[in-house]
């Protein structure tokens, strides 16, 4: 049986048509989600601001445009609701542009615009103070939030780490299993390409995954998500962002609005992608490792493409050869 808001959604759409079906579909999903598509008394702006920083997060809204279109299509709706008496118009409660720039500033939204690619001091800077922050040994931690924080910032490293030397989407990589990885930790499979584990980051590896083995008390299978095995079972992949952010603000990487809760994660792909570009590794084997067509590679990175080498050793080689001469490499 269709919720109250569900119910609501369908007079809309049938009364005003399509043009707005799927941003308010989304608001419906959410509002399912935090279990208030049956009480829509109980609806305001803090529900509609934590919406769009869901989607946020999802990596739904990337741009402002797009948060835009979701408020006005949002709006919309509600305006529907006040004329046919269903329910107070929310947006009434506020300035419509101070509003929307809040959330701008609150999301990052901006700066997710303009900062695609991290430059190589910003990786450097990012892999050496995370490993600075987790010199610490976890037993001697106090507190759950420090020792949840470790945590996550090991996993953050492992993500970035494992991004650097196979430059793949952010799901890829935190969905890869125990089963991806050598028995000996010195090599990972992603999207079917065989990549060498530099020792630095073969070491945390097996760090993190034998502090996760006591923790949990169970070996890893081979089927397991190494971050889940590690983060716990809840861990998803949209939450990296909200641990990045906390950490570029706590390690002051770069300035970030005090009210913004998450920062992307891919600006780390983008980079160890575009240095791959510059130092001319074959866009065929760049292709297969990042999950792009070659077309899509050479319209973002047009400014980066060389010719490329005469010839080249198979792919798995290759990939290793130029991420080696990258000056991060040392760091991970």
């Amino acid at each position: 049986m269709p919720t109250i808001m569900e119910g609501w959604r369908n007079e809309y759409l049938k009364a005003k048509g399509d043009r707005y079906k799927n941003q308010v579909n989304k608001l419906i999903d959410y509002l399912k989600f935090i279990n208030k598509s049956n009480t829509p008394n109980n609806i305001d702006l803090d529900d509609i601001r934590n919406c769009i920083g869901y989607y946020v997060e999802s990596e739904v809204l990337t741009k402002i445009k797009t948060m835009e279109s979701y408020l006005e299509s949002f709006k919309n709706f509600y305006d529907y609701l006040l004329e046919a008496g269903k329910s107070p118009d929310i947006f009434s409660q506020m300035n419509y542009e101070e509003y929307k720039n809040s959330l701008t500033d609150e999301f990052n939204l901006a700066q997710k615009v303009s900062r695609e690619i991290f430059h190589m001091n910003t990786i450097k800077d990012i892999l050496s103070k995370l490993d600075d922050c987790l010199e610490v040994e976890y037993s001697s931690l106090e507190g759950i939030n420090n020792k949840k924080r470790y945590l996550h910032w090991s996993v953050l490293r492992l993500v970035i780490k494992l991004t650097l030397i196979a430059p793949a989407k952010r799901q890829v990589i935190c969905n890869l299993k125990y089963s991806n990885f050598s028995q000996d930790l010195r090599t990972v499979t992603v999207n079917e390409v065989k990549i060498s584990i530099p020792n630095s980051l073969r070491r945390d590896l097996k760090l993190v995954l034998e502090l996760a083995k006591s923790e949990s008390n169970e070996a890893i299978r081979g089927q397991d998500k190494i971050f889940k095995y590690i983060a716990g079972s809840t861990f998803r992949a949209e939450v990296l962002n909200t641990w990045f952010c906390s950490f570029i603000k706590d390690q002051q990487i770069f300035k970030i609005p005090d009210k913004t809760r998450t920062y992307p994660i891919e600006p780390i792909m983008k980079a160890a992608i575009s240095h791959l570009v510059k130092e001319r590794a074959n866009l065929a084997y760049i292709s297969k490792v990042c999950g792009l067509d070659i077309g899509s590679l050479e319209k973002t990175y047009a400014n980066e493409i060389f010719h490329s080498k005469p010839s080249q050793p198979d792919i798995g080689e290759s990939i290793d050869w130029e991420i080696r001469k990258l000056e991060y490499y040392s760091y991970i």
